[in-house]
C-alpha cells in the first residue's frame, strides 16, 4: 500500500510539473499571423517575404531551445524519481513496508524465529530456566573430608539468549547466565562467518572447545542432569579464542581446529603472556542405516595448553583438576590441588552407537601434565598422568529415536512422538516420551606423588519429556570416593529432580 502511494505521488508531482512547462511556454501563433500577409492580399502562391521568414525562423529557434531545456530538465527530474522510487522498491519488497510480504515472517522451530523471505536475515530470542532439588545421604567419614552437603533447592541455570543470521553469510549468538551468581557470566557469545572457501566456518567469540562429545553436545539435550565427572575434572566448558570447523557434505565426517585462551572463571576474559591452547577434532559416521536410524559415531580430539592459569592468591601459574559427583552445589570429591607446569596435553576418543531407540555411548580421556610439581615450592614429579573414562546406556520406552547432529557430530534433541495435552482423556503419564538411562564414570586423579583421588559415580535416570522444550528429569548417583592415605573415604546416594523449559 505504501509502494503505490508513493507512486501516485510521484506522477501527480510530475503532471503539475508538466502543466508549470505548458503554461511557460510563450503563444507562436501571433507572431507567426503578424509576419504573414492576409489572404485577402496575397495569392496563395505569392512568397513570403524574406525578412519576415527569417524572424520567424529566428523566434521558433528560440522556442525550440527553450521547450528542449524544459524537456531536458523534467527528463532530469523523472530519472531522479524513478531512481529514489526503484532504491525504495528493492529496499522494501518483500521486507514489508507493502501489501504483498511482511517484513518478517515467523516459524516455531523449537523456538520462535523470524525471518525475511528470502533468509538473508534472521533472529531468535529464547532462553532456558531449570530448577533443581538436591537430596543427600552421605557417609560421615565422606563428610568429613568434603564438606556437609544439604538438602537444597536452586536454580541450576537461568539464560536468556539473542541470536541469527545477518545477509545470510554471518550468523551470531549470545547467551548470559543469571542464574546462581554474582554477575552475569557469559556462556556462547560469538560471531561466526560461513561457507568460507576451503575452510568453511570460522566463529570467534566465547565458544566450546571442540574436545569431548558430551561436552560439546548442549546442556538442553543431555540425557542426564548433568555432564560425566571425566568432562567436569578436565574439560573447560567455555574459553576465547577462534575455532575453524567443517563438515562433509553428507555429514558423515566433521573436523574442528581452534586456537583458545585460558579462561577458568568462564568470565570472558584470559590474560598471560603466551598463555594459549591449541585444540582440533575429528569424528565420523562409518555406518548409518537410512534416515540415520542406526549409526556408529566415533572421534578423537586433542589439546595442548601452554602453561597453566594464574592463581590470584599465589601469584603462580598453576593447574589443577578436580571434580563433583555429577550433580551441582554439592562439593569436589576429588581434587589434586594446585600444580605447576609447563604444560598439559589431552587426548580423547569418543564412540557411540545408536540402534533406533536404543543409544550407547562413551569417552576416554588421557591427561598428561608435563613438568609438573606442587605449587609453591613442592618437590617436582616430572610427569604426572590422569585419565577418566564413561559409558552409558539409553533406552526410550516409548519408542521414539534421538536424533544425530551430523554437522556437529553429536546427539541432539529428542522429539516425542504425542506431546502432553492435558485436556484428552488418556492417562496424563501415558503422553509425552519416556527414557531410562544409566551411566558409570571413573576418574583417576592419582600419580606419584599427587594424591587426587578415584571417583567412581554410577547414575541412574528416568525422564518424562512433555514435549520438545520441556522435561521433568529424575536421577540417583551412587558416588564412591577414595584418597590414598585418608581414612575420610567413603560412599553417598545423591537424588536429583530437575524441571526444565527451554524455547
Amino acid at each position: 500500500m505504501q509502494l503505490g502511494v508513493r507512486t501516485i505521488a510521484v506522477f501527480l508531482g510530475l503532471f503539475a510539473a508538466a502543466r508549470t512547462t505548458v503554461a511557460q511556454v510563450p503563444v507562436l501563433p501571433a507572431p507567426v499571423t503578424a509576419a504573414l500577409p492576409t489572404r485577402d492580399r496575397v495569392r496563395p502562391e505569392q512568397p513570403v517575404q524574406p525578412a519576415t521568414h527569417a524572424a520567424l525562423a529566428n523566434h521558433n529557434a528560440y522556442l525550440l531551445d527553450q521547450l528542449q531545456h524544459q524537456l531536458e530538465s523534467q527528463a532530469a527530474e523523472i530519472n531522479r524519481l524513478s531512481s529514489r522510487l526503484e532504491f525504495e522498491s528493492k529496499s522494501t519488497s518483500g521486507y514489508g513496508f507493502n501489501d504483498d510480504a511482511d517484513y518478517f515472517s515467523n516459524e516455531w522451530d523449537y523456538g520462535l524465529w523470524f525471518a525475511t523471505p528470502d533468509d538473508e536475515f534472521r533472529f531468535n530470542v529464547g532462553g532456558r530456566l531449570e530448577q533443581d532439588y538436591l537430596w543427600a545421604e552421605v557417609d560421615p567419614e565422606l563428610e568429613a573430608r568434603v564438606g556437609r552437603i544439604e538438602d537444597i533447592v536452586f536454580f541450576r541455570r537461568a539464560r536468556m539468549h539473542i541470536a541469527g543470521t545477518l545477509y545470510r553469510s554471518l550468523d551470531y549468538y549470545l547467551e548470559i547466565e543469571t542464574a546462581d551468581v554474582e554477575e552475569i557470566v557469559y556462556q556462547d557469545v560469538w560471531v561466526q562467518l560461513r561457507d568460507v572457501p576451503l575452510l568453511g566456518h570460522i566463529r570467534a567469540g566465547h565458544l566450546k572447545p571442540p574436545l569431548g562429545m558430551e561436552s560439546l553436545t548442549s546442556a538442553k539435550f543431555l540425557i542426564f542432569l548433568e555432564r560425566d565427572a571425566v568432562h567436569d575434572a578436565f574439560l573447560q566448558e567455555y574459553d576465547p579464542g577462534v575455532v575453524v570447523w567443517n563438515h562433509r557434505e553428507d555429514g558423515s565426517m566433521q573436523w574442528a581446529v581452534g586456537m583458545v585462551r585460558f579462561d577458568p572463571e568462564e568470565a570472558g576474559i584470559a590474560a598471560g603472556n603466551g598463555k594459549y591452547s591449541g585444540v582440533a577434532r575429528l569424528s565420523m559416521v562409518p555406518w548409518s542405516t537410512e534416515c540415520d536410524e542406526s549409526l556408529l559415531h566415533i572421534g578423537g580430539a586433542a589439546r595442548y595448553n601452554n602453561g597453566g592459569t594464574l592463581d590470584p592468591t599465589t601469584g603462580l601459574d598453576v593447574v589443577r583438576f578436580r571434580a563433583r559427583p555429577e550433580i551441582r552445589n554439592t562439593p569436589r570429591f576429588v581434587d589434586t590441588g594446585p600444580l605447576e607446569a609447563t604444560g598439559v596435553t589431552f587426548v580423547g576418543g569418543e564412540l557411540g552407537l545408536k540402534v533406533r531407540s536404543l543409544l550407547f555411548q562413551g569417552e576416554y580421556i588421557h591427561t598428561h601434565v608435563h613438568n609438573a610439581s606442587i605449587a609453591g615450592g613442592g618437590p617436582d614429579l616430572g610427569s604426572a598422568i590422569f585419565d577418566g573414562y564413561y559409558f552409558l546406556v539409553a533406552y526410550l520406552l516409548t519408542g521414539e529415536q534421538r536424533a544425530y547432529s551430523r554437522p556437529n557430530g553429536t546427539f541432539a534433541r529428542l522429539v516425542p512422538a504425542d506431546n502432553v495435552h492435558p485436556g484428552e482423556d488418556r492417562f496424563l503419564l501415558f503422553q509425552g516420551a519416556w527414557e531410562l538411562a544409566s551411566r558409570y564414570s571413573n576418574v583417576d586423579l592419582n600419580d606419584t606423588g599427587v594424591d587426587g583421588g578415584r571417583l567412581q559415580t554410577v547414575t541412574t535416570g528416568l525422564t518424562w519429556y512433555l514435549n520438545p522444550n520441556v522435561k521433568i528429569m529424575l536421577n540417583h548417583i551412587w558416588a564412591r570416593s577414595v584418597v590414598p592415605g585418608s581414612a575420610d573415604n567413603g560412599e553417598s546416594n545423591l537424588f536429583g529432580l530437575r524441571f526444565h523449559a527451554a524455547f
